[in-house]
């Protein structure tokens, strides 16, 4: 910006003194006609340039945010592969083949269905990063009582509420990282999904 706004004030400069002498001598005035008009639009852009603020510097607070929202879709994407590399584990305990026991991804992705449609009034009726911290939270204990389902039916209902608390945290970083870095967030969007797998 700097370059642009030393190249705009010489080429201001240069036609100034354009300007000034053409006044003072005729025989060239035909060759710089409309130079007036010319050096007002420049007039105005430095003006304008002048007061625009100064680009956003990305705070360490802005960082530590952004990194901790990457974080959270890291969880939710390891979430989903540790799902389906337990599930023969899952299976035994239940006392059910794995190919049978599938359903629990429909399960999954219904619970995740609801988590994306409910996501947009959670997060505009409270705080964003409360939201987040629950959502994560129930995942962790989710994951801590998982290993100890016996049931087909409790496993499946456990399954649909992982599904719904991981679509709440990744909607949410996403949120959360477009009100945090609000025009520059594009970068950070596409560092969530990496973090995500």
């Amino acid at each position: 910006n700097n370059k642009i706004i030393n190249k705009m004030t010489s080429t201001y400069q240069n036609i100034s003194e354009v300007v000034q002498n053409s006044e003072n001598d005729n025989e060239t005035s035909n060759l710089i006609e409309g130079v007036p008009e010319k050096k007002a639009a420049i007039d105005e852009w430095m003006r304008e340039t002048s007061t625009a603020p100064p680009p956003e510097i990305i705070t360490t607070e802005k960082w530590i945010m952004g990194i901790g929202y990457m974080a959270a879709m890291g969880v939710c994407g390891l979430v989903l592969v540790a799902l389906g590399s337990t599930l023969g584990d899952l299976a035994d305990n239940v006392g059910l083949s794995p190919t049978n026991l599938g359903s629990v991804f429909i399960a999954r992705g219904f619970g995740a269905v609801l988590g994306a449609i409910s996501s947009a009034k959670i997060y505009v009726w409270f705080a964003g990063n409360h939201v987040m911290s629950a959502a994560l939270g129930f995942i962790f204990v989710l994951l801590l009582i998982m290993p100890y389902i016996r049931t087909s039916l409790d496993l499946h209902v456990c399954f649909l509420f992982l599904g719904l608390a991981t679509a709440i945290t990744d909607t949410g970083c996403q949120i959360m990282t477009r009100k945090l870095h609000g025009k520059s967030a594009g970068p950070w969007l596409g560092a969530n999904t990496v973090a995500f797998g």
